[in-house]
């Protein structure tokens, strides 16, 4: 009960994004909310394994009589939740079976996969209030943890650098031959440029090239129209 659709979204993004009803009793403030989550197709996944048939509708594709049970639940009794034994047991072996792969001697929990998210998230240039609001974390706490490393980050780098490049290629090419757009006149077509430019008319800029296949890397600074 407790997943929704997101009908805000596009039927092929429904397929990957979902929301989740988080319950006052389950955060830390006491008060509900509501977040997206990109785990459409693993929830599928877990009904499947649950042995819940697909029922016709939207996601997540419960009978109603089934919408109280628990996601993860207590083997043979979908009404309970798993016990913490059995988390803890599973756990231990999810551990093992991944360490060498992925995480080594590192001390994982559950809780590390939180701390990713929010990490790829930062990486990825989500704002951080959007950020705060989806994840049910302070924009502070988030700001001392997680942007910290940003100010080191080659992401930070690539934009602080924006333009750089170009700009030391301009100048190294400022003694280029430059051509008038009058030289093209009457060159690509006669019947397009046999008059004179109003630049008033003008509703779309393009750049064609015709001949055998190439490549070629253009960079424009500026568009002046005399």
């Amino acid at each position: 009960r407790d997943l929704d659709p997101n009908t805000n979204l596009s039927k092929e993004d429904q397929k990957v994004g979902h929301l989740i009803r988080i319950r006052p009793e389950a955060t830390k403030t006491g008060e509900s909310r509501t977040i997206q989550s990109p785990t459409t197709k693993h929830f599928q996944t877990i009904r499947e394994l649950s042995g819940i048939p697909k029922h016709r509708g939207p996601f997540p594709h419960v009978p109603p009589d089934r919408l109280n049970d628990f996601v993860i639940s207590k083997f043979g009794h979908p009404d309970q939740p798993m016990g913490q034994g059995t988390w803890d047991r599973l756990w231990k072996d999810i551990k093992s079976e991944c360490a060498d792969r992925y995480w080594n001697q590192k001390n994982i929990t559950w809780y590390s996969f939180r701390h990713t998210g929010i990490s790829f998230a930062v990486s990825r240039g989500v704002p951080m209030l959007l950020l705060s609001r989806n994840c049910g974390t302070g924009t502070r706490y988030l700001e001392d943890v997680y942007f910290h490393h940003e100010s080191e980050s080659k992401q930070t780098w690539e934009t602080l650098s924006q333009n750089r490049v170009f700009f030391n290629k301009l100048k190294r090419h400022e003694n280029d031959l430059l051509v008038d757009i009058e030289d093209f006149i009457g060159y690509s077509n006669s019947r397009t440029f046999n008059k004179s430019i109003n630049p008033k008319k003008i509703k779309l800029l393009g750049i064609e090239a015709y001949g055998r296949d190439h490549e070629v890397e253009l960079d424009i600074a500026k568009i002046k129209i005399f």
